[in-house]
């Protein structure tokens, strides 16, 4: 970080990548990306070409030994970020992975040990604990400006992913839940304090993309925490209204 600022690689091209670079390109004076890799020829070059990355690769792995290049994000399909993960780490680069973190707890957990071993900073990519409305929101809450919290509910939905790779449950992991449902048990979880959590049920189906995927593309999610409150998390691949 010579000049201050971080240099950054991504791992990726399409929509999260996408979304990544023109992050950082909001904030020069902490970030610059200098390199991008996708193995599908053209992707790298074009999102290099949209925001002035100098760097192109189709292999990763080559990216990963550009010395200059402190930390990596990674924007690739979920069944990818584990293996991703300890690569990064093992080359000495902090990782702010996509969510969701991984395909399995046992994934995800294996994922934290290799970034500990290796000295790296882990970071599971999540943009709701930085949103200023929501922020605000938990601010007053933790002033007690509304009284005791006993219920939190966040919800999500749009009429399916944004990439098309996550209908693939071999690459996804899952539907609705663990492409927009993360995000709301990760928010109730930070809003209430990191309460632990009791009790987990959910509710899914797959109602109208069958013809896509084997996926849910409705959720809906309880949570009972330790200290009384309930976390209520609706998603939908089957309806529009947004967040």
């Amino acid at each position: 970080m010579g000049n201050g600022r971080v240099k950054v690689g991504i791992i990726g091209s399409q929509f999260q990548a996408d979304i990544q670079a023109a992050s950082f390109q909001i904030m020069p004076h902490d970030a610059e990306v200098v390199a991008v890799a996708s193995p599908t020829p053209g992707n790298a070059a074009e999102l290099a070409k949209k925001f002035g990355i100098p760097r192109v690769y189709t292999d990763y792995r080559e990216m990963l030994k550009e010395r200059d290049i402190e930390m990596v994000t990674i924007a690739a399909p979920n069944s990818l970020h584990a293996q991703m993960t300890k690569d990064v780490a093992a080359a000495g680069k902090h990782i702010v992975c996509e969510k969701p973190l991984a395909m399995t707890i046992a994934e995800g957990e294996e994922m934290i040990a290799v970034a500990k071993r290796h000295g790296v900073l882990l970071m599971y990519g999540e943009e709701l604990f930085f949103t200023p409305k929501y922020l605000k929101a938990k601010e007053m809450a933790d002033a007690g400006a509304v009284g005791k919290i006993h219920l939190v509910k966040q919800s999500e939905k749009h009429f399916g992913p944004h990439s098309p790779w996550f209908w693939d449950v071999n690459r996804s992991g899952g539907g609705a839940l663990m492409d927009l449902g993360c995000h709301g048990i990760a928010f109730c979880y930070w809003f209430l304090g990191r309460s632990p959590i009791k009790t987990v049920y959910c509710q899914m189906g797959t109602y109208v993309h069958g013809d896509k995927t084997k996926a849910e593309d409705e959720s809906l999610c309880i949570l009972e925490f330790a200290n009384g409150a309930v976390g209520l998390i609706e998603n939908s691949w089957a309806r529009r209204g947004g967040m």
